[in-house]
């Protein structure tokens, strides 16, 4: 018999992803426009009606609904409903909750014990809809609901499995439905989007239930929210039979005779009383083969939470009170690891797991430099562990090691322009005596393993160049975003250090080097660079003319950029970075700039003051952000002559002006109060008309903050009036061809 059943399109825009096999198919519900009845299609041929529909085609069609969306089903006719509510292959074994759908659910109250005497026959098919005018009154809409929780319980007492967006926490409802399908569920997943910064645990655990609930069946449990772990832990949920287990953050103990892999956004591998209940519970779970998720922080990325358990492992003796986190731990990187080692060896050694392939995944950002070279032989540690005793371990007991870039705060940066945490970092950012040679054998075979996968990388500024044998280890064919930096954005080196630091096997090209790419970063397309002034550093910009080698060799070998961003502090600085990519063969897509609003104001006249002469690459689109940097008026002349210079296709601009610098110009307002609006409007006409001869004014504004006496802001649109160029200001550049305008 032929089926017209179809699914309406919008459930995937409500967000129900359910998988399932019938996609195909063509499913109407009766508000759809489907029948009811057997009849006949537009092509002549028979259908089925849903009160036709055998039991074992209604079944099949459960996962194209969530669990409120099939509740109009099961209403259609007294035979659909019984074949809908049907314990054993009805289509209220499983349970699906989309994020949207959270209000309907948390909306159901528990009744009060008068109500739940008595069942209705009743099918609450929309819980929401209005009832019979015989019914309740309004106020008493949640006692309504309540009616119906014992017919909900009964008709999905055996649910199989359990898929839940938890997004919006957790549902006190289902809590119960979980618990009354304990014996028949096999399989939850209670999912939360992934953190996108890694934190550890900042309130207690949850005390632990005197009773439990034993769920006997469950095999597969995936619960990344924590208040749904939290529930678990609190209600005394325990899963004898589970064999996968996938969680947000592992913070406490999960022995498992049955387990055979564990996978979570971060597993903590820092030495505390986690960690340690963590590790001696997978010595208790002989079947393990898998983990995934194991976290490795650098002692710089360490902040302890409010509850961590200081008296494990000594911490108070390792704390850095200087640091301005609560607390930084000391101990070699690695050298927790050595407690995995051991609790792993429990199993792993035996006779009967020889030989088992076997999985352990570590989320770690790679941060390779003079610091690195040390850990690898400091066993300073309580477990005397290093990096190299892991990877010398791992084939004896047939273990392949993956590694995975840290994924927290991937997005974040602590300026808008920044593209994120990377991958992987060189590390330069350390003065030493002597720069120690680049690891060899098996860190060796890691160190080329990780940096071929790269996708972002960081270059840390501001000390001791790497050796010149990390050259033939660094190589990231892979990677397409680089970022150029000193390791502390508040107290940088001087920039003649953080040019000097650049290693040397960094500028080496496949060609000659005007002309070829760069052999350790041939693929990169984006590019961020920080060259920041502070007083820490004197207020010392860039060199110029050959001293500026190593940092104009590294960017001028990046043959591939599409994209640039700037952090700085001062135009003439800005002007030299823009002028490194003049060598490239196509225009910069977009290229974007942030001044620095911390001492951009406070630097002599000459900082803003561009060097003549410089050549600069074809640019689509150009943005500025001087948000409060509180230029002077002849500082905004000067970077729209190095706009004028440059002459991007389209030109967006933030500018905030020093009001201070309006003094003189200063009128009085209608009230007899003094005001810079004047002066500050004629100084914008002025902007524009230096401008107007090259660019289309697509938008201009500007305004007086407050009372105007600190800042007031310019804001410019502009599309460049000939798209075509015609040359750039040095003869060796290479023409452009026309472009249209966007």
């Amino acid at each position: 018999m032929a089926h017209q059943l179809s699914a309406p399109e919008n459930r995937k825009k409500k967000g129900h992803t359910a998988s399932h096999g019938n996609e195909a198919e063509d499913v109407r519900l009766p508000r759809d426009g489907g029948s009811m009845e057997e009849g006949n299609d537009t092509a002549g041929r028979k259908v089925a009606g849903w009160c036709h529909l055998a039991a074992l085609h209604l079944s099949h069609l459960s996962p194209l609904f969530t669990t409120i969306e099939r509740l109009p089903i099961s209403a259609i006719c007294k035979d659909t409903h019984t074949k809908a509510t049907d314990t054993t292959t009805g289509m209220y074994r499983d349970l699906t909750i989309t994020e949207g759908e959270h209000g309907v659910w948390k909306s159901i109250k528990q009744p009060a014990a008068r109500d739940t005497d008595e069942e209705s026959d009743e099918d609450p098919s929309d819980l929401d809809a209005p009832r019979p005018s015989k019914s309740k009154p309004s106020k008493d809409k949640d006692k309504d609901k309540g009616k119906y929780i014992p017919q909900l319980k009964k008709r999905m007492g055996k649910l199989q499995t359990v898929n839940i967006d938890a997004t919006r926490g957790l549902i006190p409802f289902t809590v119960d439905l979980l618990e009354a399908s304990k014996s028949t569920l096999k399989h939850i997943h209670i999912d939360s989007p992934p953190t996108e910064q890694y934190r550890r645990r900042d309130k207690a655990l949850p005390a632990a239930s005197s009773g439990v609930v034993v769920f006997d069946s469950v095999e597969e449990l995936r619960v990344t929210n924590d208040e749904w772990i939290d529930k678990f832990m609190s209600g005394g949920w325990v899963f004898p039979a589970l064999k996968k287990l996938s969680v947000g953050h592992v913070y406490a103990k999960t022995d498992q005779g049955r387990l055979t892999s564990i996978k979570a956004w971060n597993i903590d591998t820092v030495d505390g009383a986690d960690w340690r209940a963590f590790t001696a519970a997978i010595a208790k779970c002989p079947k393990l083969t898998s983990i995934e998720g194991l976290t490795i922080l650098n002692a710089k990325d360490i902040q302890l939470s409010d509850n961590q358990d200081e008296t494990s492992s000594d911490l108070s003796d390792n704390q850095d009170e200087t640091s301005s986190d609560r607390s930084v731990l000391k101990t070699p990187v690695y050298d927790s690891l050595g407690l995995l080692k051991a609790a792993l060896d429990t199993n792993w050694n035996k006779d009967n797991m020889k030989g088992v392939p076997k999985t352990l995944t570590f989320n770690h950002r790679f941060t390779l430099g003079a610091d690195f070279s040390r850990q690898l032989t400091d066993r300073s540690g309580p477990n005397h562990f290093t990096l190299p005793d892991l990877l010398t371990w791992a084939p004896g007991v047939a273990c392949n090691i993956e590694w995975s870039p840290r994924t927290d705060n991937r997005e974040l940066g602590r300026d808008k322009v920044k593209d994120g945490i990377m991958d992987t970092v060189i590390d330069c950012s350390t003065e030493v005596p002597e720069a120690p040679p680049a690891p060899h054998g098996v860190t060796a075979e890691t160190v080329k393993k990780v940096t071929s996968t790269c996708k972002k990388v960081a270059l840390s500024c501001g000390g001791s160049p790497l050796h010149g044998t990390w050259g033939a280890l660094l190589s990231f064919p892979e990677a397409t975003h680089l970022a150029v930096e000193a390791e502390d954005l508040y107290q940088p080196a001087p920039a003649s250090k953080m040019v000097n630091s650049i290693p040397e096997f960094l500028l080496e090209t496949t060609e000659a080097p005007e002309e070829g790419n760069s052999r350790c970063l041939p693929s990169i397309e984006h590019v961020h660079a920080q060259v920041v002034r502070s007083h820490s550093n004197g207020h010392e910009g860039l060199p110029s003319g050959a001293a500026t080698r190593e940092l104009e060799g590294l960017m001028g070998s990046l043959k591939r950029v599409r994209e640039a961003s700037f952090f700085v502090s001062a135009l003439s600085d800005l002007s030299q970075c823009i002028s490194y990519f003049s060598g490239l063969h196509h225009s910069l897509d977009k290229l974007e700039v942030k001044i620095d609003n911390m001492v951009a104001d406070m630097l002599a006249d000459a900082a803003h003051e561009c060097e003549a002469g410089l050549s600069y690459p074809q640019v689509k689109s150009l943005s500025v952000d001087v948000g409060g940097a509180r230029l002077k008026k002849d500082h905004v002349r000067n970077l729209l002559s190095l706009i004028l210079s440059i002459r991007p296709t389209r030109v967006s601009l933030t500018i905030d002006l020093s009001t201070d610098d309006l003094v003189g110009d200063v009128d009085l307002d209608e009230e007899g109060q003094s005001t810079p609006e004047p002066a500050f409007a004629a100084f914008c006409v002025e902007c524009v008309a230096r401008v107007g001869g090259t660019y289309e004014v697509l938008g201009s504004d500007h305004k007086v903050n407050a009372d105007g006496v600190n800042t007031s802001t310019l804001m410019l649109e502009l599309e460049l009036k000939d798209s075509t160029r015609k040359g750039r200001s040095k003869a060796k550049a290479r023409p452009k061809k026309a472009n249209r305008k966007d």
